[in-house]
């Protein structure tokens, strides 16, 4: 059983946060470069319609792009959109509104894997457009920060304890889960420093683990000692020196 799991990191470091540390990209860009262009054909009625584009990979959706618009009149009741690749996009997601910069629900158009659309108004508006990023955290990589956390907690605590603990000591969770926030923090860009409050806080799980490896801070009794104390013989059955006995020297003092 793992000494902390998903919800303990996210709570730790927040949802977004982890999300981005433990993806094999640091983020996803929204896309960039979309334009609006009205067209012929079409019944989109003669006001102005405003758009953002999202992009959709594996790891979630991104926030809106630069917000685009352009007006219908007599002639033209159709908007060409337009928009730059994300490498990483599996699809987009198009919004549409009447207001500027509010896409509140419903305002999604359609999703596309092309990088163009022709909103001719023939389709039914759903939900809203997202505020933030909302990509998903790595379960893999995250059981794996654990694991990695929980065997570093295991090589020292060991020494002393039985573990895998049965029962989680409140202080155990709470190392793996700073050992565990801190391998995730590794995984960041080199160029990017290590925060100082996570250098901080792994250097103290660390010795706190050295500390209940040599028996200077004591867990509860729910942790077993492996460790015992050596055997020594105390029975009285056991042949004692004897000073009175004639072969042994000690008789002569």
């Amino acid at each position: 059983m793992p000494y902390c799991t998903q919800s303990d990191l996210e709570q730790r470091i927040g949802l977004s946060q982890l999300a981005a540390l433990t993806n094999d990209i640091w983020q996803v860009a929204a896309p960039t470069g979309a334009t609006a262009t009205k067209t012929t054909g079409g019944s989109l009625s003669e006001v102005a319609y405003y758009y953002v584009i999202t992009a959709i990979s594996d790891k979630g959706e991104t926030i809106q792009s630069s917000q685009v618009t352009d007006t219908c009149d007599a002639s033209n009741h159709s908007i060409i959109l337009a928009w730059s690749a994300v490498s990483t996009a599996k699809a987009y997601k198009i919004y549409r509104s009447l207001t500027t910069n509010s896409y509140v629900t419903p305002c999604l158009l359609t999703t596309t894997t092309a990088v163009t659309y022709t909103d001719t108004g023939a389709l039914t508006l759903a939900s809203g457009a997202p505020t933030s990023d909302s990509f998903l955290p790595n379960v893999s990589v995250i059981t794996a920060l654990i694991l990695k956390a929980d065997t570093k907690i295991d090589s020292l605590a060991g020494q002393v304890y039985t573990v895998p603990f049965a029962t989680i000591p409140d202080i155990i969770k709470t190392i793996s889960v700073d050992l565990a926030c801190y391998f995730a923090f590794q995984r960041r860009p080199i160029n990017i420093e290590m925060p100082k409050m996570w250098q901080t806080a792994y250097d103290y799980a660390m010795t706190q683990l050295e500390a209940i490896s040599n028996m200077l801070l004591r867990l509860p009794d729910t942790a077993t000692v492996a460790s015992s104390e050596s055997s020594i013989d105390t029975s009285n059955a056991t042949d004692q020196v004897s000073f009175t006995d004639p072969n042994n020297l000690l008789s002569n003092y």
